[in-house]
């Protein structure tokens, strides 16, 4: 499999962003990893891509768990969950209530 074939495969498998769904970090890594990685011998380009599959593979998180401390902050722990909540209701509204909507 060819580099350019290996970037656009950990691209498309790479999360959207459920919060934040205007913002396209897949389109963003696809154009920065593919100008950096060109310029790499392919030996650490290849090392590069496999530290991306370890992270869309969720290797790290295993290794370093993060603490109930920083997935549920103390000042309120379901503060990223209502937030998904919240956008999801955002998403489910009528376009002239999301047009509408006072800030």
């Amino acid at each position: 499999m060819s580099l350019n074939q290996k970037i656009t495969k950990a691209v498309a498998l790479w999360p959207k962003d459920e919060l934040r769904p205007w913002l396209s970090f897949p389109k963003t890594l696809d154009t920065s990893i593919r100008a950096r990685l060109q310029k790499m011998p392919p030996q650490q380009a290849n090392k590069q891509l496999n530290a991306l599959n370890n992270l869309l593979d969720n290797v790290y998180w295993n290794k370093y768990i993060p603490k109930q401390v920083v997935l549920k902050p103390q000042f309120k722990p379901s503060y990223y969950e209502s937030l998904t909540q919240i956008r999801r209701k955002e998403e489910k509204a009528p376009l002239w209530k999301r047009l509408f909507k006072r800030k």
